[in-house]
């Protein structure tokens, strides 16, 4: 069984829709006597230039973390759909120091063989994004290609405060359609990004807090973040032209942020 129908069927319970993304659907399912489910089922449709939606990525992944508490716990695999366990919580609360803990136990284990491997040159990849925009005035601010560096390691790919659980004190990763490879810097840079701060909690972090966060994670290898910065805002202005308004204010984010991070010191 392999359509919606079909795995509805095979499931059971009681099917609650989620808020999902511009190529895929998410369900929670309360199946009685048993842990609540979800149910990710990618749609056929393109999906968004920085954010790959890979159902065989998301299960190699889920099976490679089972029993380290940082990832849902693997249920079952369909041809387009994945099935978790439920991480019972809340939403991310503002604290760095968990989120900080969680991303670099990630980071410290070994990413599984058959992952994709992140972009090296985020500028390279920006330059790909805004290849999908009208508006292309971006490429004004392009900052000089700096290929990331630092050693290999397990990427959540899309660790954004809407991402992350808070259950008992700690951070649990959720959605994991898009896991790769490569520099720690993709992560943390994710994280911390004004777009993704704006879109998930309302405001850009501070000083105070991303210093809490450095603190708790560690030193990180490679600190050439604009790149990753152009590469969002062009992730934004994509996101506009797909009709979604909240990315405006975002945008204006990240593209201070890049002022500040090519200005000389």
């Amino acid at each position: 069984m392999t359509s919606l129908s079909g795995i509805r069927a095979e499931i059971g319970g009681r099917w609650t829709p989620l808020s999902g993304g511009l190529s895929h659907h998410v369900w929670r399912v309360a199946v009685p006597g048993a842990p609540d489910l979800t149910v990710r089922m990618t749609d056929g449709t393109a999906a968004p230039p920085l954010f790959a939606r890979d159902p065989d990525a998301e299960w190699l992944a889920l099976t490679a973390l089972e029993g380290t508490r940082l990832a849902p716990r693997p249920v079952r695999r369909y041809p387009h759909a994945v099935v978790a366990e439920y991480v019972a919580g809340t939403i991310w609360n503002g604290d760095f120091p968990a989120a900080a803990a969680t991303l670099r136990a990630l980071h410290a284990r070994k990413a599984p063989k058959g992952l994709p491997e992140a972009p090296r040159c985020a500028v390279e990849a920006g330059r790909g994004i805004l290849m999908h925009c009208k508006d292309r005035s971006l490429s004004a601010a392009m900052p000089d290609s700096s290929p990331l560096t630092g050693p290999e390691v397990f990427l959540h790919g899309d660790p954004a405060p809407g991402n992350i659980v808070m259950r008992r004190g700690q951070a649990h990763l959720i959605d994991w359609q898009c896991p790769s490879r490569g520099p720690a810097l993709h992560d943390v840079a994710m994280f911390l990004s004004p777009a993704m701060q704006i879109l998930g909690r309302g405001r850009v972090a501070t000083s105070a807090e991303c210093d809490a966060f450095h603190k708790a994670y560690g030193p990180i290898p490679d600190t050439t973040i604009a790149p990753l910065h152009w590469r969002m805002a062009c992730h934004c202005q994509w996101r506009i032209e797909q009709g979604h308004d909240a990315y405006r204010p975002a945008l204006q984010a990240e593209l201070t942020a890049l002022a500040r991070s090519t200005r000389p010191r």
